[in-house]
């Protein structure tokens, strides 16, 4: 999601190295929840995302949010789709909704270990 903060292009680039090397290195890091419109394509930044998170060994979900912008009978083949094409468990999100809200949590808990 850093691609879409309302920073100066400079400034975000830097960020780049900086999320690098927290993601390598983060001994303490037990799960990546990747925020992804569900409406819209993955870009190429995404994708570079994911194939570096696999490269480091990161166990990584899918969070597809704005679920709610789709007809109840579309969200599940959006998920399931999506997971699918990128090799990665998804979930449905919404903040407007709540939807999925639960699921992230007990995901986040069995991850690290609260739960």
């Amino acid at each position: 999601g850093y691609g879409y903060a309302e920073a100066p292009v400079a400034e975000r680039q830097k960020w780049g190295p900086l999320i690098t090397k927290y993601l390598r290195d983060r001994a303490t890091l037990c799960l990546v929840l990747v925020l992804l419109d569900a409406r819209r394509s993955l870009t190429e930044q995404e994708a570079g995302l994911f194939e570096m998170l696999e490269e480091f060994g990161r166990p990584t979900r899918i969070v597809a949010t704005k679920i709610d912008k789709f007809p109840k009978s579309k969200r599940k083949p959006t998920i399931t789709n999506l997971s699918k094409d990128l090799g990665v468990p998804a979930m449905a999100f919404s903040a407007k909704t709540g939807e999925g809200t639960d699921e992230v949590w007990q995901v986040i808990g069995r991850a690290c270990g609260i739960v």
